[in-house]
């Protein structure tokens, strides 16, 4: 008798420890598809991805970038003040979203790398731009479609400055590449996954 209540013990024992197991599996499993749906939507595109980048998109906007500096603003230092003030908004911004992703590793982690190191170094160029125009804001006169500096290297380090926008608009490109191939990866996996 003892023998038999021994051995049943031993199966209830056995049973209930695979209904714990399986229990675990179905929660690791339920939290790994659910924390897949909601990192990608139905069309495959990454939220967490799609919502950052909007946001820093939203205040490189706000910031009016490509109104920065046109020939009216140059000459009107109240102008270059607001400018930099937005673009000292953008840097701040930049800072929140890197704070909202510090969890992320791997792939995307190098994705968000990628994204904050355009628009910290794109701010940064038109700060710098500003910074210059603002120190030396009685060294040189805009008239119609021309900036004439008193003397020739103000000149040269304005054109440098100027310069600059050259590459972030280069690497403006090769950011938009890489969100697009970011974007076709995810989609990929998630077909996969299906």
């Amino acid at each position: 008798m003892k023998f038999l209540t021994k051995k049943r013990k031993t199966y209830l024992t056995i049973f209930f420890s695979s209904l714990l197991i399986l229990q675990q599996v179905a929660v690791y499993y339920g939290r790994t598809r659910s924390s897949r749906h909601e990192v990608v939507d139905e069309n495959g595109n990454d939220r967490l991805a799609y919502s950052e980048i909007n946001q820093l998109e939203e205040l490189w906007n706000k910031a009016q970038v490509d109104s920065l500096l046109t020939l009216q603003t140059i000459g009107n230092p109240n102008a270059l003040y607001e400018a930099r003030t937005r673009l000292q908004n953008v840097e701040r911004g930049i800072q929140q979203s890197q704070k909202r992703t510090e969890a992320v590793r791997g792939k995307k982690r190098d994705f968000f790398q990628k994204a904050y190191a355009y628009y910290r170094h794109a701010a940064s160029t038109l700060i710098g731009i500003i910074d210059f125009l603002l120190a030396n804001k009685d060294k040189y006169s805009v008239y119609q479609t021309e900036i004439s500096f008193d003397n020739d290297s103000d000149a040269d380090t304005f054109r440098n400055l100027v310069g600059e926008l050259t590459v972030i608009h280069q690497e403006k490109k090769e950011l938009d590449n890489f969100i697009a191939n970011h974007n076709q990866e995810v989609e990929q996996s998630l077909k996969h996954s299906r």
